[in-house]
């Protein structure tokens, strides 16, 4: 339970705020004086605390860490055609996505899972899509169309930047 220091005769237990620190001779005797068996056994218990403490704490911050790493479409992305930003509510996900020196249109839909359903407003048409997110969360593949084609297109964005 401790370090032994050869030609000292005495054990050592580390000091740390979960149990008292003891020094104990290390002789017959002294292991069966109860006074000295009972130092040890508090010593055995602050450990076995501190572990289950350490246990629970990991416990916790895997708890939070898996939570706030759920995936979203929230945040920005650099897509097939443009800039887009992204903000969610629950189901539902709305933004804008811009080309390059173009204006910005309106992208909104309801998210379910990592599939988002969207329909979007360009300055004289309008469509229809879905994008699948990645499990990563930085990357969606989809498809999108214009209102009364039957033709789909590829759309496929990567992450810029975190979700807020």
């Amino acid at each position: 339970m401790g370090l032994t220091f050869p030609g000292q005769g005495l054990t050592r237990i580390v000091k740390s705020p979960y149990f008292r620190m003891s020094t104990v001779p290390e002789t017959p005797a002294a292991r069966d004086f109860p006074l000295e068996s009972g130092r040890r056994m508090a010593c055995v218990g602050g450990i076995m605390t501190s572990l289950r403490l350490l246990q629970l704490a990991a416990l916790w911050v895997f708890a939070v860490s898996a939570r706030a790493a759920e995936p979203t479409f929230a945040g920005a992305w650099e897509t097939t055609y443009g800039h887009m930003e992204l903000k969610v509510d629950g189901s539902a996900v709305r933004g804008t996505y811009q080309s390059p020196g173009g204006a910005a249109n309106d992208i909104r839909g309801t998210v379910d899972g990592l599939k988002w359903t969207f329909s979007y407003t360009e300055t004289s048409i309008t469509g229809e899509g879905s994008f699948t997110l990645a499990k990563d969360d930085l990357s969606f593949a989809g498809q999108w169309r214009e209102k009364g084609t039957a033709q789909w297109q590829p759309w496929a964005g990567s992450r810029r930047s975190s979700p807020p």
